[in-house]
């Protein structure tokens, strides 16, 4: 079996016409050989119907499809993107299908390609798909894997301890062989939606507005670029999905204290913690701080923390992407996008900046070991602590205030 006879075979079960959608074509090898009645391969470079990427084409498609096969870029969360994507246009008893989702060597999987053959990091995707409660995942073990999705309750989801590595992925991703296919096609989902257990990390946002700067000129400045910059940014994000914490002096005066917190009172999702340790200078966060981020993480397995300054901002899109990249991890891993933009004196300028202020630090909640919580580790010398994963954005994803 390959993935032409695999989608094939999908398609043959459909009674009505029936319509294909192909995200990453090439040069047709895959597209020219599937027989439906209306076949649209979307790529933005070449072969297909459609000049776009898939982010474009779904922004502004309204076909639906019986069948989708994924094998655009190889990167875990445009993968993940790609099938939300794709679920929303399936038609009723359709399915998804992923390639490379069973690399054979190391140098296979990693995130820019060095060998002829090259799968990406695409098994992580599956591995993540696998813990959703909504959708029923399996890889066939042919044509270096093939994922096939299906709009169903999950029939065997993946338990909340998990293994990141790729040499023991196979175990965790519910590999079936071709023989096998015909029942999993055929079994009923198990498992219904819980909400509760529809996260099983916490994404939170962590700023400090001011421990150790408690004047009035100081908080003069400092409002004014939180209004400008932080605030607006953080409402309009597009994912809703997380908490926002602020660590802020207990001993700012009142009037500004009354001043933050009618900024915020409004939206359950942001909460104050302010300082016992009044007037003193830290990059740090402080006990009480972590002691409440952890109260917010309730039974979630992994914390995912991102760090912005309070008068610095985030794109529209930056913690939905985010969401979207984070893994089951065993050890902590820094995500990073490194396309921003700087603004001083009135005008922005576009900066690309590995090890940025902006960085989100996933790790694993157990006993064995206190979270680090992003904020507590130099930005600057991340990569000397934990694995940095760089994330891709074609536009910028945050914005860094330069003092004036």
């Amino acid at each position: 079996m390959d993935r032409v006879s695999l989608l094939n075979r999908l398609l043959a079960g459909r009674t009505l016409a029936t319509a294909y959608l192909e995200i990453g074509c090439h040069r047709n090898e895959t597209f020219n050989q599937i027989k439906a009645d209306i076949k649209v391969g979307v790529d933005p470079k070449s072969g297909g119907t459609v000049r776009a990427t898939s982010d474009e084409f779904f922004a502004n498609n309204e076909q639906c499809f019986d069948a989708i096969f994924i094998d655009g870029l190889h990167h875990c969360e445009q993968v993940l993107r790609d099938v939300d994507n794709a679920l929303r246009v399936l038609n009723p008893g359709g399915a998804i299908v992923l390639h490379d989702c069973l690399p054979t060597r190391r140098e296979h999987q990693v995130r820019a390609p060095i060998t002829p053959a090259w799968t990406g990091d695409v098994w992580r995707a599956m591995l993540a798909l696998r813990q959703r409660f909504d959708i029923d995942p399996a890889v066939v073990d042919a044509d270096w894997g093939l994922g096939v999705v299906l709009p169903r309750a999950n029939s065997e989801p993946l338990p909340p301890v998990r293994y990141c590595d790729w040499e023991d992925s196979r175990k965790h991703l519910r590999v079936i062989s071709p023989d096998d296919l015909d029942v999993f096609l055929n079994q009923s989902g198990r498992f219904e939606m819980d909400e509760s257990t529809d996260d099983w990390f916490a994404q939170i946002l962590i700023s400090r507005f001011n421990i150790g700067a408690i004047d009035d000129n100081w908080l003069k400045h400092r409002f004014a670029h939180f209004e400008r910059f932080t605030l607006p940014s953080v409402r309009e994000q597009t994912e809703s999905r997380f908490r926002w914490v602020l660590q802020a002096d207990g001993g700012t005066p009142t009037i500004w204290k009354k001043r933050l917190e009618s900024l915020l009172n409004d939206d359950a999702r942001f909460s104050i913690v302010w300082s016992e340790r009044s007037g003193e200078q830290t990059l740090a966060l402080l006990p009480e701080t972590k002691r409440h981020v952890i109260r917010l993480c309730g039974l979630q397995t992994h914390l995912a923390t991102t760090r912005c300054d309070s008068d610095d901002a985030l794109g529209r899109q930056f913690m939905q992407r985010i969401r979207e990249a984070i893994l089951p991890v065993l050890q902590p891993e820094f995500l990073d996008f490194t396309l921003g933009r700087q603004w001083k004196c009135g005008k922005t300028r576009l900066f690309r900046q590995p090890r940025n202020a902006f960085q989100t630090l996933v790790e694993p909640l157990n006993r064995e070991r206190k979270p680090q919580m992003e904020y507590c580790i130099n930005h600057a010398k991340t990569c000397e602590r934990y694995p940095v994963r760089e994330l891709e954005a074609d536009y910028p994803m945050w914005l860094q205030v330069c003092r004036e």
